[in-house]
């Protein structure tokens, strides 16, 4: 533009989009590519449903169990991350999701 800058205080422009239930930034500085994650509300949505299981005493809906794993799958595969959640899996394996699972 006709005048100098100093480098270090220069911002490079970055744009945040929705893009399938995650979010993709292209906050990498000239490499090409973007980076992908999960956007705050969903982030916020996620610890909330994670803290309510965990403090959750007596019995729940089996439905409840696998909302909740398909939730944390979900998250996991935009961030390429694996889950173990073969216990919860095996807690309500062979049940209707209208049954109750007793938790310890």
């Amino acid at each position: 533009m006709g005048f100098d800058t100093v480098l270090a205080k220069n911002v490079e422009p970055t744009k945040t989009c929705p893009f399938l239930g995650g979010e993709l930034a292209s906050n990498t500085y000239d490499s090409g590519k973007c980076s992908k994650g999960i956007d705050d509300a969903r982030r916020a949505f996620v610890i909330q449903e994670c803290f309510v299981m965990e403090h959750t005493r007596g019995t729940v809906r089996a439905s409840r169990i696998s909302s909740l794993q398909g939730l944390l799958s979900f998250c996991a595969t935009i961030i390429d991350i694996r889950l173990y959640l073969r216990s919860g899996f095996d807690l309500i394996r062979g049940r209707d999701s209208h049954e109750y699972v007793s938790l310890s």
